[in-house]
């Protein structure tokens, strides 16, 4: 997470930017919807953030082989 300072300048109309610095680093769950962000900020400036699920033990991968066999099997095209 990354944070820079913002201030207004000539009475508000324009924006003077800072150096962005490094607020904290870890690993956090991202949202798959753009612009929405996936973290809040209490009014005490404290962070809630999601976390990933932690998986125990290995992903498993199911490989369907003659997926359109199986498929026609299941589902008769004829009615």
């Amino acid at each position: 997470m990354m944070a820079v300072t913002i201030e207004a300048t000539d009475g508000g109309y324009e924006l003077r930017i800072g150096e962005s610095r490094l607020l904290f680093e870890d690993r956090f769950e991202m949202t798959s919807i753009p612009g929405v962000a996936n973290y809040d900020v209490s009014s005490d400036g404290r962070f809630l953030m999601v976390e990933p699920e932690e998986i125990e033990g290995p992903a498993q991968l199911y490989v369907v082989l003659n997926w359109f066999e199986e498929l026609e099997r299941r589902v008769p095209s004829d009615p």
